[in-house]
């Protein structure tokens, strides 16, 4: 299967050259579109981590709603699922004996989107090795290290030009 087409904005960071850039790709302005009210819990702390934090980035629009909202409902079905997992562990006795607990098939289904959707977002190391951005942040997932729930810290990075890549502008 070919890979999906890289949006333009990561393209122009990455120092692609112009010829293979699309002038002509719509450019939604940055925004922190507001959250779908379906939302469960835990996918509405996970839209309040991210949602600013990507915007911060200037990867988030009000277009992108939909699938962060993906992202934010399988994060809280991976944790669901994984948490009942936990409790009645990998495998169940079930009628016609030993068997794997159904929950850990929900689980790992809702664990393979969250990751495709994380890279969509720029969200994993591989997925933002790709970009050479002229902002960077910290603490794009919950749970780091110091506990901190803090605003996004925003540095200003250098492109790095000495491949003769043009820098981002």
């Amino acid at each position: 299967m070919a890979r999906p087409p890289l949006p333009t904005a990561i393209k122009a960071a990455s120092g692609m050259r112009a010829d293979r850039i699309n002038p002509d790709e719509p450019r939604p302005e940055t925004c922190i579109p507001d959250a779908p009210a379906r939302l469960p819990r835990p996918a509405r702390e996970l839209w309040d981590h991210l949602a600013p934090r990507l915007a911060a980035l200037n990867i988030l629009t009000e277009l992108d709603a939909a699938a962060l909202g993906m992202l934010c409902i399988q994060y809280a079905r991976m944790t669901d699922a994984d948490e009942k997992v936990r409790r009645m562990g990998t495998v169940i006795v079930g009628p016609s004996g030993l068997r794997p607990n159904p929950y850990l098939t929900v689980a790992n289904a809702a664990a393979a989107a969250v990751h495709k959707l994380l890279g969509e977002f720029g969200c994993t190391p591989s997925s933002r090795s790709k970009i050479r951005a002229a902002v960077a942040i910290t603490n794009l997932m919950p749970g780091d290290e110091d506990g901190d729930d803090a605003p996004p810290r925003v540095m200003l990075v250098l492109p790095d030009n000495t491949r003769g890549n043009p820098a981002p502008e």
